[in-house]
């Protein structure tokens, strides 16, 4: 990744200062490490989006996390600790009362005292960094900011994951050199969750029931079967399983679909894809009647009426009916929002809300319409909702 960064970003060098406990080394930080400098992309002198164009590649702007807040920071790939951005680039300013207005204003001392501010509101002057936002709490943020020969810069404190936005905040020295009053709120001993976990995937499930049905997926730990996998533990005394089995190591997908595009490593596999284009649809469910053509496609469903929810948050607790939902949901816990729209800057951690928010925002290109008045809308379920307020008498006839 580093060697990345030195390529496209034209060049990297050590600090000899440790911020974090603050002392100069004859080199790197013993205790801490090096810290790396990341360089901001080349632009031209006179880019009226200078601030925009400086970001380097593996950064993007987007709508922030935080309420109301604007735009902010995101980073697209893995952030190691100690990796440095700067220094902050902006007009000098001299007055204290127009650095506080401007609400994108670093203070610069020198020594004791307060030597001017560096203020980044405008996008011609300023680089990226003015669209780092300020954590709303400690336990948010990713980057301290510190002062290195009279710079401003961001630095990396703890792993960042990609999908994740860049949140600085102050630091203790410098924020009581602003005259910040860092109240740390006392942070709650996280609770031990309970629940029946995997001893392969440490996945958390609400149930003994649903915890056996989910080690079933997991390939045979036995040592003592016909067949001994050479890539992983999986074992098995059939070697059709086998052959299948390693088609997954490969990633050969031999079995074509021949209504559309899709591969598939097994027969099997395919022909249950079939069933998407014939609409065949014989399992049914035995409580609504609804009709699906899949068999694990009404075992999901048929959770809606039993109310089982066998998913559980391994964070919260919070429990869920589908895995794919308590997979979205476990990025409000990391603050990932991985998709991201490719006409604006709005990021969610679902791949459906962003075809939603395309369509709805951008194309208007909407899949289902009412057939009384031709109002476009995303979900059928969306269309019955809308005919049942605005047409029910034109539809009862």
């Amino acid at each position: 990744m580093f060697v990345d960064i030195m390529t496209i970003s034209c060049t990297y060098f050590f600090l000899k200062n440790c911020d974090i406990c603050n002392e100069d080394y004859k080199g790197a930080c013993p205790v801490h490490g090096p810290m790396l400098l990341v360089c901001d992309t080349k632009v031209y002198k006179n880019d009226s989006q200078k601030a925009r164009n400086t970001l380097p590649y593996f950064l993007s702007i987007g709508i922030s996390s935080l309420p109301r807040a604007g735009l902010g920071i995101w980073t697209e790939m893995p952030l190691t600790p100690g990796m440095v951005f700067g220094p902050y680039k902006g007009s000098r300013i001299k007055h204290t009362d127009e650095a506080k207005k401007s609400g994108y204003a670093w203070q610069i001392r020198k020594g004791l005292k307060v030597s001017h501010y560096v203020e980044g509101r405008d996008e011609g002057c300023s680089n990226w960094m003015r669209y780092v936002n300020c954590a709303d709490r400690e336990e948010r943020q990713n980057v301290v900011a510190f002062q290195y020969q009279g710079g401003i810069y961001y630095r990396t404190y703890k792993p960042v994951l990609p999908f994740t936005e860049i949140l600085v905040w102050y630091g203790d020295g410098y924020a009581s050199d602003l005259g910040i009053n860092l109240q740390e709120k006392e942070l709650e001993s996280p609770k031990e969750i309970e629940g029946f976990r995997c001893d392969v995937c440490e996945k958390l499930f609400s149930s003994s029931r649903a915890l056996e049905r989910h080690r079933r997926k997991h390939p045979s730990t036995r040592t003592d079967l016909r067949h001994q996998c050479p890539e992983c533990s999986y074992s098995t005394s059939i070697t059709t399983n086998m052959r299948n089995h390693m088609l997954t190591h490969s990633g050969e997908k031999p079995h074509a679909c021949p209504r559309c595009h899709k591969r598939f490593s097994r027969e099997e596999t395919l022909r249950q894809h079939l069933v998407v284009h014939t609409g065949e649809k014989k399992h049914v469910c035995d409580t609504c009647g609804k009709k699906f053509n899949q068999k694990s496609a009404l075992q999901r469903h048929a959770r809606l009426h039993t109310g089982e929810k066998p998913y559980r948050c391994p964070d919260c607790g919070r429990d869920f009916n589908h895995a794919h939902i308590l997979k979205d949901h476990l990025k409000t816990h990391t603050g990932q929002r991985p998709y991201r729209c490719p006409h604006c800057e709005y990021r969610s951690t679902k791949q459906y809300s962003i075809s939603t928010h395309i369509v709805r925002r951008h194309t208007q290109q909407f899949p289902h319409t009412c057939t009384f008045c031709q109002k476009g809308f995303c979900k059928p379920s969306e269309v019955r909702k809308h005919i049942e307020r605005h047409h029910s008498n034109a539809s009862a006839q």
